[in-house]
């Protein structure tokens, strides 16, 4: 199966995955139950690492500073109707514009591309790299953006297939606890959000009903 194959090739992963593993009754504990995780660390000789939350270099910090121009550019030309109050175009506007704020930590992988079993690995061990920092630190609202200018949207959808969204599932993590995507706004990119609060149902009364409590 591929859950089988996914654990078996990635299997120096182990102690990573036990400890992410939602509870003691997902579908990957079938692979994981003898596993003990209970000295892991960042620091204990795994392939996972303790990552900067900024990359450094002005081509990696120009990578970024394209994506974030591209993605305000993309949330202000969404068309917004100010004489309905729930229309779609404003709440997809809410909800993206939440998502990127919630993103501090970023990473840029240059020269990384799709066919590579060398850059699959550096692509795979900076993501669950990222995704254990999000969820050992256990904060809400918080974010990681890995920019990959060189990958192929496609590829990349395959790799979040293959190696995250089947992963985390049987992991039992679903997108309230973590949430991935893939993402192209002058960049492909993989955004991880950790403990992402709902909105209210109407944000845009907040600010009258606030005032009108006063």
């Amino acid at each position: 199966s591929a859950m089988a194959e996914f654990f078996r090739s990635n299997e120096e992963w182990s102690r990573l995955f036990r400890s992410m593993a939602h509870h003691e009754d997902v579908p990957a504990m079938d692979f994981l139950k003898d596993v003990d995780d209970s000295m892991m660390s960042m620091e204990d000789g795994g392939p996972w690492r303790a990552l900067k939350g900024m990359p450094e270099g002005d081509d990696k910090l120009s990578v970024v500073a394209n994506f974030l121009d591209s993605m305000q550019q993309a949330l202000i030309d969404i068309p917004v109707n100010e004489a309905v109050n729930e229309d779609e175009n404003d709440l997809h506007f809410l909800e993206e514009g939440r998502r990127m704020l919630c993103v501090s930590r970023f990473h840029v992988l240059q020269d990384i591309r799709g066919g590579s079993v060398e850059h699959r690995d550096e692509l795979f061990a900076t993501v669950w790299s990222e995704l254990n920092h999000l969820r050992s630190a256990d904060e809400p609202n918080t974010g990681s953006l890995i920019l990959l200018p060189d990958y192929d949207m496609s590829d990349l959808r395959r790799f979040m297939d293959m190696n995250l969204h089947r992963p985390l599932e049987w992991l039992g993590i679903d997108s309230a606890l973590l949430e991935v995507a893939c993402l192209e706004r002058g960049s492909p990119a993989i955004r991880v959000l950790h403990k992402l609060s709902d909105m209210p149902n109407e944000p845009w009364n907040e600010e009258e009903e606030e005032t009108s409590t006063e």
